[in-house]
């Protein structure tokens, strides 16, 4: 049993024409994606590396991978959407060949291939790498480095060793230490179950750990050149375990169990399968690897006890869990065992999810273009294809899962995000600004907050006071206020100086609620974004 080249081709040119899609397509999304957007503009703009700025002002939340990589990107290529979600590609793109190169070491070529497969459609991976966050680089530099630092263990070879360690300090550098943390679980269950904890005792250790405090040092001097050992404190404990402890200041109130239904639907379409390879693991713990049941079971154990969580936040156990599932899918049901039962099921899940998918191509936003119509009718066509071939049951689950799954996001990326984006006030304006060509230096945000319109316009001032609108006004000078319906009446008192006023309908468009989805009702949702000339 085996996937074909010309197989395997098509599933990777299936899944890439939603990825492009999404990269080129759909703008940065307000708050955090558009928010890591503007500070790399601003780093490059400002050609501060060390320390990071947001709005002129020193940034603490997040480490600079991120920011670094997309100002580099902007560097070399300009700024622009899929310039900023360049990187982050290529580094997930390293993580799932990693997991086929983890999953083929573990067990054998086709559990890789799997693997691969499984982690790049899932529904995540679709999701983040749009929706840039530092979660993107973070799974693929954790998978690069597990990958390595299993293959250190196993040959001693220097190379392994430092490539590892790269990964190890790609993965901190992105968010911190659960960059480390995912990893020693990793290998740490591996290494104790396995009975190999001696090999600690490798003085290589000791330059694998010089590598990374290497790697992190130019951040670490510019935490404490911004702010004292407050911030190298924060970065290397506050930020993580701060969340466990009690001692961050973030706290959403979501419960325990927060991360299992984000799991069900995060990992379409193999969450099922998932939940089977699980529980046939812990069946068969003695006769099976423990390297991929501690990099998944344990990070998401200790993530559930944070008292902040976001959905975002366990994709980095995700190429773990896809190696549990790609070698459940090629051996379990490859002996028989509940094969047919699972087939059915499976494939019920899959006829749902198309079927679930023709809503964002047709209800909220009209009906998508002939021509993506015609592009996921040759998709559906290469479904119904494989449905009716001979091949053992495991391969069509793979492929009829990674068909189905990017069908689904062809609508998402091709139609459904491009036209929900229309709704996002900051980007809207930001075209409008750029395609009037009006004199950037005379707009002024006032109680205006939409990182997006600071990205694509570089528009960052802090902003104007009533004190200073009045002083402008009454000495006849021209400039433009950008606010919001909420403020607008602040404004009243100017508005004989209005010269013109333009307005844009305003969403939180990653908060999506069904009065909103509903076009009846959609109206009854919406404030405005509201641009203003003055004299």
């Amino acid at each position: 049993m085996k996937l074909s080249n010309s197989t395997i081709i098509l599933l990777l040119v299936a899944l890439c024409i939603p990825y492009i899609m999404g990269i080129v397509n759909i703008d940065v999304m307000d708050v955090d994606a558009s928010q890591y957007a503007s500070i790399s503009r601003e780093m490059l703009e400002n050609g501060d590396y060390l320390q990071v700025k947001h709005r002129q002002g020193d940034y603490l939340d997040k480490p600079p991978l991120l920011f670094w990589t997309s100002a580099l990107s902007f560097k070399i290529f300009g700024i622009g959407l899929w310039q900023y979600r360049l990187f982050s590609l290529l580094l997930s793109i390293l993580g799932i060949w990693s997991v086929y190169q983890l999953g083929k070491s573990l067990y054998d070529k086709l559990t890789g291939q799997f693997s691969a497969l499984i982690l790049a459609s899932t529904q995540a991976f679709f999701l983040i790498n749009h929706d840039v966050r530092t979660d993107t680089l973070l799974c693929g530099a954790i998978a690069f480095a597990v990958w390595q630092l299993h293959s250190f263990l196993a040959t001693n070879a220097w190379k392994n060793l430092i490539g590892g360690c790269l990964g190890i300090a790609m993965a901190m550098l992105s968010k911190g230490p659960i960059g480390i943390m995912v990893p020693v679980l990793a290998l740490g269950t591996h290494m104790i179950l396995s009975k190999q904890l001696y090999k600690l005792l490798n003085w290589k250790w000791l330059a694998g750990f010089a590598v990374v405090a290497l790697c992190l040092l130019p951040m670490s001097i510019g935490l404490y050149q911004q702010w004292g050992f407050k911030g190298l404190r924060f970065y290397y404990w506050t930020q993580s375990f701060g969340r466990i402890t009690g001692e961050s200041e973030w706290n959403n109130n979501t419960g325990f169990e927060f991360f299992l239904h984000t799991f069900l639907w995060a990992f379409l379409p193999w969450s099922l399968l998932a939940i089977g390879a699980l529980l046939n693991k812990f069946r068969h713990l003695k006769q099976g690897e423990y390297l991929t049941l501690g990099g998944f079971l344990l990070p998401f154990i200790a993530l559930s006890f944070s008292k902040y969580k976001l959905p975002h936040y366990i994709f980095v156990t995700f190429p773990f869990l896809a190696i549990l599932t790609g070698h459940y899918i090629k051996s379990f049901l490859e002996k028989g065992k509940l094969l047919k039962r699972w087939y059915i099921v499976h494939l019920v899940i899959l006829v749902l999810l198309l079927l679930v998918g023709i809503a964002p191509i047709t209800y909220p936003f009209g009906f998508a273009s002939f021509w993506l119509f015609l592009l996921i009718a040759v998709y559906l066509a290469v479904f119904i294809y494989f449905s009716f071939q001979t091949t053992p049951k495991p391969l069509k689950i793979i492929t009829l899962s990674v068909i189905a799954i990017s069908t689904v996001n062809l609508g998402l990326n091709g139609h459904f995000y491009p036209k929900l984006m229309h709704y996002q006030s900051g980007s809207e304006m930001a075209k409008y600004v750029l395609d009037q060509k009006i004199d950037l230096e005379k707009i002024h945000p006032f109680n205006y907050f939409d990182h997006s319109f600071e990205f694509h316009t570089g528009v960052r001032d802090e902003g104007y006071n009533l004190e200073i609108i009045n002083k402008a006004t009454r000495n006849n000078e021209t400039f433009w206020i950008n606010t919001t319906s909420e403020y607008d009446q602040h404004l009243t008192p100017f508005s004989t100086f209005e010269t013109e006023r333009v307005y844009f309908e305003k969403y939180p468009v990653t908060k999506l609620k069904a009065r909103f989805l509903n076009p009846e009702t959609r109206k009854e949702t919406l404030k405005q974004g509201i641009l203003i000339r003055y004299n």
